[in-house]
């Protein structure tokens, strides 16, 4: 049995994949596997991993037909040997001793998190944790609000297989998802979770990509990125009738639903269809986010 599966979905990512898989392989804990999902790629991105399918730790699936990140990760967890899960993008990379770092802690939580860089021009660090500390879930919930960002990205974080198995049976785990999902699915863990431990180890580079999947003008993909968000929107109004943590739960639905206004403001302005009224409403809109957000004492970044 491996101590740790790290999940990896693969879509169209032949330029960067090679290093991420790489990343794997330079890894301090040799205990490990690696499970690649390619989510029907139609680029180079498939051949160019076989080659490393020699290595008896990593494993391929194919899915049929493309069923989106969310859904690509969720079948690399019920397929994972091991009962520690980490994720990693396909453009992304672990740092050396990441496994074996997340594995010695394994046992301070149910869920821990780690600092990540964020390359962009420049590596800085993400999340920023001053200390390694240990927070219950309500407290955990709470220091989130003093966050500029919710902490909602999967990688840089590991998980429990059975608290994750747990999480799913909440929702349909094939939900298609590709804008929105990291924090669905943060979200469902987070509740599930007794304890949460923050590390500021760094184990994770995230690679910004100024033409990736957020960063697109891509009017269809933007589309597709406000049918998404919505219906995440509406999944995580329907889960907090159960989940119970008031100032939690009307901050990211309020974050949720600024996102998707955001997201039809960009939508108009590629099909120029932008009024006066419609600028006008994003400057006020804009001001109410942050008087709304210090009413609540609530950090996040919008």
């Amino acid at each position: 049995m491996p101590k740790i599966s790290i999940i990896m979905p693969l879509f169209n990512a032949a330029t960067h994949v090679e290093k991420s898989v790489q990343s794997f392989l330079k890894q301090s804990l040799k205990d490990i596997e690696l499970i690649i999902i390619n989510d029907f790629s139609t680029d180079e991105s498939l051949e160019l991993v076989k080659p490393y399918l020699k290595d008896k730790r990593i494993r391929l699936i194919n899915n049929e037909k493309n069923l989106g990140v969310f859904a690509s990760r969720n079948i690399g967890v019920f397929a994972a040997n091991a009962k520690l899960i980490l994720f990693m993008d396909a453009d992304d990379c672990l740092h050396e001793r990441a496994c074996e770092i997340a594995f010695k802690l394994q046992d301070k939580a149910d869920i821990l998190c780690f600092e990540a860089l964020v390359n962009r021009k420049k590596a800085k660090a993400f999340y920023k944790f001053k200390d390694d500390k240990l927070y219950q879930r309500d407290e955990f919930l709470t220091f989130l609000s003093s966050k500029k960002h919710f902490i909602n990205s999967v990688w840089a974080k590991l998980f429990k297989k059975e608290l994750i198995t747990q999480a799913l049976t909440f929702i349909d785990y094939k939900q298609r998802l590709n804008y929105s999902e990291d924090l669905l699915f943060c979200y469902l863990n987070f509740f599930f979770a007794k304890s949460v431990f923050c590390s500021k180890a760094q184990i994770y580079t995230y690679n910004f990509n100024e033409n990736g999947l957020y960063q697109s003008n891509d009017l269809a993909l933007l589309k597709s990125h406000l049918k998404d968000n919505e219906m995440v929107l509406k999944l995580i109004k329907s889960l907090s009738k159960g989940f119970k943590h008031k100032k939690f739960n009307t901050a990211l639905i309020f974050a949720l639903k600024n996102e998707s206004r955001n997201l039809k403001y960009r939508i108009k302005k590629l099909q120029g269809n932008l009024k006066f009224y419609d600028m006008l409403y994003l400057r006020i809109r804009k001001k109410a986010a942050k008087i709304f957000l210090n009413s609540h004492k609530i950090s996040w970044k919008m």
